[in-house]
């Protein structure tokens, strides 16, 4: 099965809305419970299961905010621990992470086997495409790890893929 996490802090919801679900609680809304637990030595992430939504494709979804001032909830070691209990409950672990790096989203990173970045062969996509890919390494993730699909096929685009492919310094998998 597969569990979609919504981290896109500038779109909080967009990923509910698109499957047409309705999430009761966040990581955003669990978290401090789970952090006040850890400190009183009662850590347990079994409340998991109740903010994840399943979709009637079978696809759960988990949302990460509710609002957007929750956004200081979702710290870096606390979601390394809800990615490494997900990984452990999902053969397959997908995390919407929207367009700007964010420390929960280096986190998500961080725990991924795989890092796939979707992009669109407009001039200014490409170059933020590349700009990923750079800071990334600087970051030492592996660019090998790292694949890119092209989003939408424009038909005013004067980049094939195959162009795309040659600008890229990591593998582009295809067109969504």
């Amino acid at each position: 099965s597969v569990c979609l996490v919504d981290l896109d802090a500038s779109a909080v919801g967009q990923v509910a809305k698109r499957f047409q679900v309705s999430p009761r609680h966040s990581l955003g809304d669990v978290l401090p419970v789970l952090k006040r637990r850890a400190s009183l030595g009662t850590s347990s992430l079994e409340h998991l299961d109740d903010i994840v939504v399943q979709h009637p494709s079978g696809v759960h979804l988990m949302a990460g905010l509710s609002h957007p001032r929750q956004l200081p909830e979702l710290d870096p070691q606390s979601l390394s621990q809800v990615f490494q209990s997900l990984k452990r409950q999902y053969p397959y672990l997908l995390v919407d992470g929207g367009k700007t790096f964010s420390d929960a989203l280096l986190a998500a990173c961080e725990a991924a086997n795989l890092l796939l970045l979707v992009t669109t062969p407009e001039l200014m996509p490409r170059y933020q495409t590349k700009w990923a890919l750079g800071l990334l390494e600087n970051l030492s993730f592996p660019i090998r790890m790292v694949k890119t699909v092209r989003n939408h096929t424009n038909p005013n685009s004067r980049m094939d893929l195959q162009e795309l492919r040659g600008v890229l310094p990591c593998e582009v998998l295809g067109v969504v």
